[in-house]
This record gives C-alpha cells, structure tokens and sequence, in this order.
C-alpha cells in the first residue's frame, strides 16, 4: 500500500509557523498514520520529531508522540499515535485536524537557529548536533580550546543584531563546499536540497525549522565546552533564563 503513496506534502518546510491545519489520513500502521500533507516536524538534522494531536471528524482526538520518516522512503512522513481504543482505529479517508505543540516546537526552531549562529563561529567541521526544548549542543572536529564566555558574547551579539533568516531550494551538486557535517550527506527530497540562510552569517543545507528572525531567539548561554576525544569539543547552549 505505501509504496503507491509518493509522498507526504511537508508543510512544514515553507510555514513554519503554521499551528494547525486540515489533512486526510492516507494509511494506517499499527500505531502509526501516514497523512497526505503535516505540518509535524519529523525528526532529523538533531532536531526532535513534533508531537501535538489530529482530531476526527467525530470529535476523538489522537495524541501524536512522535513524527519519523519512512525509512525506505523519506519523502513519507509517519505520526506515531497513542490511543487506546482499538475497536474503533483511524483508517484511511478520515479527515483530521493537525495541531502541534507550539511552545515545544518554537523552542526547537530558536535553539536550531541559534546552533547555525554557532557554526559561523566555530570554524570546523560537526561531527554531531542534539536540539532539545530547553537546551542545544553541537560537536565540533576542533583540537584547540575555545573560551565559552567569548562564544556567549559573540552569540548574543549575533542575536541582538536582529539578523533576517531566511531558506531556498537548490540542486545538490551546487553545495558541496557548504556542508558541515562531517559524514551526514544532506537530505535530498524531490531532486532538492533546501538552504537555510543567516543573513550575512551562515549558510548550509538544512531541513529543519527556524525563526524568521535571530532576535527571536532570546539571551544565550554556552554553559560549557567539553573535551571529548582527541579533537572533539562540545559546544552546550542553553537559554539565559534557564541558568540560576
């Protein structure tokens, strides 16, 4: 049956800001449902999977607990559903009313932008990235110590300049030289790779979400920078109001 369904319409990639919207479930496996166009974020690039909820027409509401590509085919989107009543599942041609969890999903487009501002800072190659509500870090392939209070002002800096962000599509053998994570190739989807733009500071491939603005994403801290091999350091970032 999936292998008939081409693709999932990734909302998410050009509204990013869109809370909510109206879909039809495609197919059902087990727990999990394939709809013809989300606005869930599904994990990759570091960045979480979104959770939130799909109501039916009949007012049931299915809780999404977590959103993954297909991994035969990453152009199909999955939304993990928990729901106890297995006498009466979704099943495909139902309508549903997408809704995200906002507050965690803005919090994951604040932090992944802010970990694009680190990259312009830190010249090396990633060798890993993890985004979470409250929290951020990157690796980094760098043998030589960093200074974090200098990272946490140059940061801010980039932030309060108000910097405009902004992303585009383009063919993948253009970006060789703008990729930064070591060993990852960066998603092809539909013969594109999308780009994510830091006006006049950073740009690299990128799938995931992020704020239309660095002012959005609020006073920094790099909390530390861990040594964790030979030429590994990592970068951990948190919100200024999260430190006491």
């Amino acid at each position: 049956m999936t292998a008939a369904i081409k693709s999932t319409e990734p909302c998410f990639n050009d509204e990013p800001y869109t809370r909510a919207l109206e879909a039809t479930i495609l197919h059902v496996d087990g727990d999990q449902l394939l709809l013809d166009r989300t606005i869930f974020y599904p994990t990759g690039g570091g960045q979480p999977g979104d959770t939130g909820t799909l109501t039916l027409a009949d007012g049931r509401q299915l809780t999404v607990t977590d959103t993954a590509r297909d991994p035969d085919n990453p152009e199909l989107i999955w939304h993990r559903v928990a729901t106890d009543d297995t006498d009466d599942a979704p099943h495909p041609g139902q309508a549903v009313h997408c809704e995200i969890d906002w507050d965690r999903r803005y919090r994951h487009m604040r932090m992944h932008t802010c970990l694009h501002l680190l990259c312009s800072l830190i010249d090396a190659p990633v060798t890993g990235c993890s985004i979470a509500a409250d929290k951020g870090r990157l690796d980094f392939d760098l043998p030589d110590p960093v200074d974090r209070i200098i990272v946490t002002e140059k940061l801010n800096h980039l932030i309060h300049q108000g910097l405009d962000v902004r992303h585009f599509y383009t063919e993948p053998e253009s970006i060789a030289s703008l990729v930064r994570t070591e060993a990852v190739s960066p998603p092809v989807l539909q013969g594109a790779v999308r780009m994510v733009e830091v006006t006049g500071t950073d740009l690299q491939p990128c799938g995931g979400t992020h704020v239309q603005n660095t002012r959005e994403i609020g006073p920094v801290i790099c909390t530390k920078i861990q040594k964790k091999s030979k030429t590994n350091r990592r970068f951990s970032l948190t919100w200024q109001d999260n430190v006491a």
